[in-house]
């Protein structure tokens, strides 16, 4: 079965290389987590508090980040492609290497200064 942690608070867990794929953590508080390397493909992590988390190669694939708050996180090398980023706040977020193909947002979406998400391959809707 798939992990539920929803509107837990998490900060400063580690879930370095995790198997989270599928997980519940909506509205969950990951302050400062550790996922460098973890597998959250289609994990629910909207409206959740990702600032200053380590996702450092993390896949995220299909995700749902809808109204996640990711400022000031690192995401080197993290698979975003077909993740729901609509409402998402990317300020202060480091996005080297990072694949964010077919990754869906909208006008709410935050970006870090300078970043160019069409040209990552973003879709806006």
């Amino acid at each position: 079965p798939n992990a539920i942690f929803t509107d837990a608070v998490l900060d400063s867990a580690l879930f370095t290389r995790a198997a989270l794929s599928g997980a519940k953590l909506a509205g969950v508080s990951m302050i400062r987590t550790n996922f460098v390397e973890a597998n959250l493909r289609n994990a629910d992590l909207s409206n959740a508090t990702l600032t200053s988390a380590f996702l450092t190669g993390a896949r995220m694939i299909d995700t749902n980040l809808n109204g996640t708050n990711l400022q000031e996180a690192v995401m080197v090398g993290t698979n975003l492609q077909g993740a729901n980023l609509r409402g998402a706040d990317f300020t202060g977020v480091v996005l080297s290497d990072t694949t964010l193909t077919d990754a869906y947002a909208d006008s709410t979406t935050t970006w870090p200064d300078g970043f160019d998400p069409v040209s990552a391959g973003v879709i806006f809707d």
